[in-house]
């Protein structure tokens, strides 16, 4: 099965616990959780399940409601991702999300840079594999809070 980006898996989670979603909907979830996702990136991420035929949607007025196939939901099923592991996983993001990047250092600022490009690939079938990406996140949750610790004047 191919990688899941983390988007992608995080829609899934999130229809399968509210078992209906729109796109705003989404995206309201998002901001309350200080991720900044713009409907450029979950809109594409909606219509590729949609013409995967794992999700559906009914018109109610102008908005789109969508829902689970019951291919869709065998789909989620066997991804096998966890609540806990995506919220331990969003929660990491938000931190490295949420860094002010202007004054921090190189090695830094590489980083978290490679973090995002890679959390695009990961393949959230693989339980190693987060696992493996949560242990880059914590190594740089210490790096930043050290940096934090130590003032500015790493720069």
């Amino acid at each position: 099965m191919k990688n899941i980006p983390f988007i992608k898996a995080t829609i899934l989670n999130y229809l399968y616990s509210k078992k209906e979603l729109t796109g705003y909907d989404f995206m309201k979830f998002c901001s309350k959780q200080n991720i900044k996702i713009s409907p450029g990136s979950v809109y594409p991420h909606l219509k590729k399940l949609e013409n995967d035929g794992y999700i559906k949607y009914k018109k109610e007025g102008k908005k789109k409601v969508y829902t689970f196939t019951e291919e869709g939901l065998n789909y989620f099923k066997s991804l096998n991702i966890s609540n806990e592991l995506i919220d331990k996983t969003f929660n990491k993001v938000q931190f490295v999300i949420n860094c002010n990047c202007e004054n921090v250092n190189y090695e830094i600022k590489n980083n978290i840079k490679n973090l995002i490009k890679e959390l695009s690939d990961l393949d959230w079938k693989k339980k190693n594999d987060i696992l493996n990406f949560l242990d880059k996140i914590n190594i740089l949750e210490k790096s930043i809070i050290k940096f934090l610790n130590e003032g500015s004047n790493q720069i």
